[in-house]
């Protein structure tokens, strides 16, 4: 499964093998044809796990590191961007697609995206029945930030202002342009 595979080598990279097989005991259990409830519910030990074992700042960079980096998304961001040079007119066109969220908006050199809509994207969780800590949504953070850096070809700050996962009402995030 893509999940283990990219948090395994993060985790590796990170804080070692020896950690990595605490915080990931008993991952052979879980592969494609587990029930999303039994991945969801694996998704959120790992991360309690994680809470427990490893710093936090750490534990971000971590889930970060996981991001999923579509090619073919960055290729459409890209593409609009070209059409539509002025952030707001790109943010515009961009929300039409989707790809970063259902509602964009720029104010005060801020990004502020809500992906409206109403559940979580992500397929190791959408089989939740109970809260997950927001500490598995620094994976979905990292795209984005993945995702505008790569457009605009700057480094920017991503902060999540809250997710459906770990409770919210919505996946809403704030991108910082320096």
């Amino acid at each position: 499964m893509e999940f283990i595979k990219r948090l395994k080598k993060s985790l590796d990279n990170y804080v070692g093998k020896e950690i990595r097989k605490e915080v990931l005991a008993r991952y052979k259990e879980i592969n494609g044809s587990t029930s999303p409830e039994i991945k969801a519910k694996f998704a959120k030990t790992v991360m309690e796990r994680m809470e427990n074992s490893i710093d936090k700042d750490i534990c971000i960079k971590i889930r970060e590191d996981c991001a999923c980096k579509p090619q073919k998304a960055l290729e459409q961001a890209k593409r609009l961007y070209e059409k539509h040079p002025k952030l707001d007119e790109f943010l515009i066109e961009l929300q039409k697609i989707g790809i970063a969220g259902k509602r964009l908006e720029l104010f005060n050199n801020k990004i502020y995206g809500l992906f409206g809509l109403g559940k979580c994207v992500c397929n190791m969780v959408k089989g939740a029945k109970e809260e997950i800590p927001i500490l598995y949504c620094h994976c979905c953070k990292g795209h984005i930030k993945w995702l505008y850096e790569e457009v605009l070809e700057k480094s920017l700050e991503v902060e999540l202002t809250e997710t459906i996962i770990s409770g919210g009402e919505e996946c809403g995030y704030t991108v910082i342009i320096k």
